[in-house]
Formats: C-alpha cells, sequence, structure tokens
C-alpha cells in the first residue's frame, strides 16, 4: 500500500517537473516587419580608419529600437617605408542602439584598437606601435528587409590615443541576414 502511495507521488512530481521544464510556445498578430539580426557592412571612413569590414549583430528591444554589437578589421599601407610587408590595421568594436523601422537614427560608442607602422626615433627603422581610440557614432541607417541593402552615414569623432579629439565622418553600405 505504501509502494502505490510513493508511486503516485513520484509520478505526480514527474509531471511537475516535466510541465516546467517543458518549453512552452506563445503565438500572437503577425508582424509584416522581416526582421534580420545580422549585418555584414563595408566602411569607408567612421570607426575603422580609412576603410573596414565589419559584422553587426542585432538585439531587438522594443519595437522600433534595437541595441547591436559591432567589429570590424581595416588595413591600409601593406608595404612599410623600408619595402617590407609590413600593413597598419585596425579593429574597430562599438555597442549601437538605432530606433525606428526602415529609416532609423543610430548612436553609438567603442574603442578602436589600431596597429600601425612609425619610426622609431632611436634607430630610424619602422617600429610597431598599437593604441586604443575612443569611438563616438551618431548617424542615419537605411535598411530595406525586402531587398536586405543597408546604408549608413554619420558623424563618427574619435579621441585619438585617448587624448586628442578629432572629427570624422563615415559612410557604410551591405547587407543584412
Amino acid at each position: 500500500m505504501w509502494i502505490n502511495s510513493i508511486t503516485k507521488l513520484l509520478e505526480s512530481k514527474f509531471y511537475l517537473l516535466f510541465l516546467l521544464f517543458m518549453p512552452f510556445a506563445a503565438y500572437s498578430q503577425n508582424d509584416s516587419v522581416i526582421y534580420h539580426k545580422n549585418a555584414i557592412y563595408f566602411e569607408m571612413g567612421g570607426a575603422g580608419g580609412s576603410h573596414s569590414m565589419n559584422y553587426e549583430r542585432v538585439f531587438n528591444l522594443i519595437p522600433k529600437l534595437d541595441a547591436s554589437a559591432r567589429g570590424g578589421f581595416g588595413f591600409d599601407n601593406l608595404i612599410d617605408y623600408s619595402d617590407k610587408f609590413n600593413p597598419n590595421f585596425v579593429l574597430p568594436v562599438m555597442a549601437i542602439v538605432t530606433y525606428g523601422n526602415n529609416h532609423k537614427i543610430e548612436a553609438g560608442v567603442g574603442q578602436t584598437f589600431s596597429s600601425t607602422i612609425e619610426t622609431d626615433i632611436s634607430t630610424g627603422e619602422p617600429a610597431r606601435m598599437s593604441n586604443f581610440s575612443t569611438t563616438f557614432n551618431i548617424g542615419y541607417r537605411y535598411q530595406n528587409p525586402d531587398k536586405r541593402i543597408l546604408i549608413r552615414a554619420g558623424y563618427t569623432p574619435y579621441i585619438e590615443f585617448n587624448e586628442k579629439y578629432v572629427h570624422w565622418a563615415g559612410v557604410s553600405i551591405g547587407f543584412i541576414f
């Protein structure tokens, strides 16, 4: 008799645990807005210096308000002044907030790591210098979810080596997926 009560108790706890851990799905109205969470774009100017290729991941906060994390890579001057392969490169990382549907305003802040070739004053030889710069962004963004196109333009000042304020701008074109 007591075995039956223990079995019933275990069964009831099993069903309770099953209901607690069972994934629930809720369905509501279908939105007509297609939501893409990833973007890849080429940027001239902006946080990546003269040019960079960037990946962005978007997180929808509430309707019309998104937050995103962006990372990129840019390089130039592949050959240094001593004719050796020694490229300069930049790695911009930013957090961005956007507001709007297809036409959006955006604002962001981040850091750009740069590694450039400079002249070592004591030896006169090329030397790699690495620095961080704080980057800001305020701009316009157009995303067409049907054509998956992304166009950005903005004012992107930065604090060079976290010492000197520099005015800068950038434009981007890419696609969302």
